[in-house]
């Protein structure tokens, strides 16, 4: 789903040219690795099958990583060129956060919860969306 906004950011960085900023290389490094687990997360939540007997625990999992990585992501060092990019990560872990706690409470109580699992998905897609606004907002910052 966000596969192509991933790879867009992934390229991105591949051909940033700022080298008067010492902390570039190590920034782009670690955002191209970051890139590089969401997109793997992002494409294992993509592919669950509702119908399988672990598909919750997995989905559980996986939005606890995703949260894991946005939030080793969003507490980077940012090139000052940069800065607007850790902001925008920041809201990125903050949703994914709220998405994995929705999802918690979706699945762990007695029943279903129908309303935090449709929260749960509003919130994922936002920080999805922020993941990719960061890849934006580096382009207009070249």
């Amino acid at each position: 789903m966000f596969v192509k906004s991933f790879l867009c950011l992934s390229l991105l960085f591949s051909a940033c040219g700022k080298k008067e900023d010492p902390a570039l290389p190590k920034y782009k490094e670690s955002m191209e690795a970051y890139t590089s687990e969401i997109i793997s997360l992002s494409t294992s939540l993509d592919s669950l099958d509702p119908a399988s007997e672990d598909s919750v625990s997995r989905l559980l999992k996986t939005v606890d990583e995703l949260a894991a990585t946005l939030h080793n992501m969003a507490a980077l060092e940012v090139p000052e060129a940069y800065s607007e990019a850790g902001a925008i990560a920041s809201e990125a872990y903050d949703l994914m956060c709220d998405s994995a706690n929705l999802y918690h409470t979706a699945y762990d109580g007695e029943s279903y919860d129908e309303e935090s699992a449709s929260l749960a998905q509003q919130q994922y897609t936002n920080s999805m969306q922020r993941v990719s606004s960061i890849g934006e907002y580096l382009m207009t910052t070249e």
